[in-house]
């Protein structure tokens, strides 16, 4: 069973709906789940990232996204330098009507497989 980590250890406040970590350098890390997702931004070194099994060569420049039912690992690392964007898709909260900003369909114009 991998470590999980929670929302209460990265997120200062429980209607925040992103946090950032710095990881300058991010060590070898064991396997983990999250209760959160996370966008990491790979700005220096390299290393081997293990998600759900499948391991990854990474370096600078890489960007990734993780689901939080995911399960991954760092290995190998070598300098690595990178940012954590982690994300509550649950506590986003925007104050408009998304259905007025897609284009409708019409008889002329049908969806693809419509």
């Amino acid at each position: 069973m991998s470590l999980i980590l929670t929302r209460q250890d990265y997120f200062p406040a429980t209607n925040l709906p992103i946090a950032v970590a710095e990881r300058m350098p991010q060590p070898s890390f064991p396997p983990h789940r999250h209760e959160f997702s996370e966008i990491v931004i790979v700005w220096r070194g390299n290393g081997l990232h293990v998600l759900n099994d499948r391991p990854w060569l990474i370096t600078c420049g890489d960007v990734f996204y993780i689901r939080d039912n995911d399960c991954h690992s760092y290995d190998s690392v070598n300098d690595l330098a990178l940012d954590n964007i982690l994300y509550c898709r649950d506590r986003f909260r925007l104050s408009l009507d998304w259905s007025q900003l897609l284009p409708r369909r019409t008889m002329m114009h049908p969806a693809a497989g419509a």
